[in-house]
């Protein structure tokens, strides 16, 4: 068998004596190939990946932001710069997050219809005459 001319050894004894102890199993599990986008952040705080909303920060409305969506995760990216993770959802779904909407729309993104009721109830009473 002959030397490797760059490093002057045995390749197959170099895999025996210094590789192959260190090598772990083979993953049992298949890969969780993730997807890459680049999408629009659109006025209501939200863009789609995968046809599910995901909520960002209001500083990133109209801009494009690099997203990572794998099964488990959707990550946000801005700039390179990682701003926002969320739980993947389902098909549909929308995954809001209240601080990332103006206080006055946090009800409706919420969809808090108990609070969506008050501001409805406060604005009649308002309206009323006297």
């Amino acid at each position: 068998m002959r030397l490797h001319g760059t490093i002057q050894a045995r390749p197959a004894e170099v895999f025996r004596l210094q590789e192959q102890p260190v090598l772990r199993p083979a993953p049992t599990q298949r890969y969780d190939l993730p997807r890459y986008a680049t999408v629009k952040v659109h006025r209501d705080h939200h863009l789609e990946i995968g046809r599910a909303l995901y909520s960002v920060p209001g500083n990133l409305i109209g801009t494009h932001g690099q997203v990572r969506a794998d099964s488990q995760l959707v990550r946000i990216f801005s700039r390179g710069q990682l701003v926002k993770v969320h739980p993947r959802t389902a098909v549909g779904t929308r995954s809001p997050d209240p601080a990332d909407l103006h206080t006055e729309r946090t009800a409706y993104a919420m969809r808090d219809l108990d609070q969506l009721q008050r501001i409805a109830a406060a604005t009649a009473r308002s309206r009323m005459p006297a």
